[in-house]
């Protein structure tokens, strides 16, 4: 916990040195960075800092440096530190005016960088690039990476968590809240409500993901948890067990097994395991076939924006925006948004591209046929999507709205956790939980208003 506050204290000086003052000056300055320095060659380097670089991005930078007449890419890996350690060192760099041109984004608190004015906006890049236009890319996917209206990392594919049932059970509707998915629990007691990762605190976080934002008014700073709504999550949630049984585990097909509790309507929602990931046009397929035995109800999250579906994006990065070399940057990056990557992900990788070509590209191939089964004791064949297979991927994809957020360094989302463990340990009483989260979570929005 000390390391943490240090951690942070560090941050906020960090931040607070990257701008002209601290106390609210609107003429806010980015720091600025010594030319670009040269090879041998004459090159001009642009410096990349990654948290863990994956082979794409390894090839790229090699091809990049292979072919290019006027830049070439140094890169610095920090995977070897921790990551308040890769942090620390970055906010260090951005004082001294020694910040990289390029830097991976895991980790980065992100707003708080985009809002100071350091990082530049990839739609600035995408509307200056003559073979490129906002409407190649998938709009709502962009959208929901927004901070501020701005986007700040190359964001090139990603992948959807969902929640799903039968739909005869569950019914069609999309978008839930936690009464609809206790509602059903309450309606079916005989049932498991999902995987056997469901505990106490388990099943309160998957309520409180997305769900703490239902409680807070951002527009008036004010929050309500001392209602009905909220301690029925919290009761509901005080159900489950203390922790895991690890030797689920342990248990030979566990997820066979698992999927045939579903079949058989042992247990309601598919959540985190096996059928969490929608992430090609076979997906709902697959779980139709392998789980459930019928059409899906894709339900997404409590309170999630949009249909329900979770956008989950990796590790991308970020451009400094005082930058000397920030067009070779872009020169760079912007090879990750070509029809060629973009197409290549698709047989690549278990992710959605960004570029709607590609996209549509992918429905096509999807009419061949084939993929491998993540079930060991079916057939990896497939017959091939329809049309209408494939649309409902594609609304799917187009319906989903919002992004999977670091709920690690989340606030608020941490003094709900933290607090409702003393009523989940039996020391509180559940009124008290809420009253008690009320004033801190108040606490906090006040102090930040």
């Amino acid at each position: 916990m000390k390391s943490k506050k240090i951690f942070a204290m560090l941050t906020a000086a960090a931040l607070c040195l990257t701008v002209s003052s601290c106390g609210g000056n609107e003429s806010e300055q980015v720091p600025e960075t010594a030319a670009a320095e040269t090879t041998a060659e004459g090159k001009k380097i642009i410096k990349l800092t990654a948290y863990g670089m994956n082979s794409d991005y390894k090839t790229a930078v090699n091809d990049f440096n292979k072919t290019n007449d006027e830049y070439e890419i140094e890169v610095t890996d920090n995977f070897s530190l921790e990551k308040s350690d890769a942090l620390t060192l970055l906010n260090l760099e951005i004082i001294s005016g020694n910040a990289p041109d390029i830097i991976s984004t895991y980790g980065l608190p992100m707003e708080s960088y985009a809002e100071k004015g350091l990082l530049a906006d990839f739609y600035d890049f995408i509307d200056n690039d003559p073979e490129m236009s906002r409407e190649d890319f998938l709009e709502n996917i962009f959208k929901a990476c927004e901070i501020n209206g701005g986007l700040y990392e190359n964001i090139t594919y990603f992948y959807l968590n969902i929640i799903s049932g039968k739909q005869s059970i569950a019914g069609e509707m999309q978008g839930r809240t936690s009464d609809d998915f206790i509602g059903l629990a309450e309606k079916y007691p005989d049932k498991k409500f999902m995987d056997w990762q469901f505990t106490k605190d388990y099943t309160f976080g998957f309520f409180m993901m997305r769900g703490w934002e239902s409680f807070v008014d951002k527009d008036t700073g004010k929050c309500d948890f001392c209602n009905e709504r909220f301690y029925r999550i919290l009761k509901f949630s005080n159900t489950f067990p203390d922790k895991v049984d690890q030797s689920y585990q342990f248990e030979p097909n566990w997820r066979r097994n698992e999927a045939d509790d579903l079949r058989n309507e042992k247990t309601l929602f598919a959540s985190y395991g096996m059928s969490a990931i929608v992430s090609d046009f076979y997906s709902l397929r697959k779980l139709e076939d392998q789980v459930f035995g019928e059409r899906a109800a894709v339900i997404g999250y409590p309170y999630a924006e949009g249909n329900g579906a979770i956008i989950n994006v990796d590790n991308f990065y970020s451009v400094f925006e005082n930058s000397p070399v920030k067009e070779g940057a872009w020169e760079f990056l912007r090879y990750f948004y070509t029809d060629e990557y973009q197409k290549e992900l698709i047989f690549n990788s278990d992710a959605f591209p960004v570029k709607r070509s590609a996209l549509e590209f992918a429905a096509e191939d999807a009419k061949k046929g084939f993929y491998q089964s993540y079930l060991n004791d079916y057939s990896d064949a497939f017959s091939p999507n329809t049309d209408e297979d494939n649309q409902r991927i594609i609304d799917l994809v187009e319906g989903a709205a919002c992004r999977r957020d670091d709920t690690s360094e989340n606030f608020v989302y941490n003094i709900i956790l933290e607090e409702a463990e003393m009523y989940f340990s039996g020391q509180r009483h559940v009124e008290e939980t809420a009253e008690i989260i009320q004033n801190r979570v108040q606490n906090y929005l006040d102090e930040n208003r």
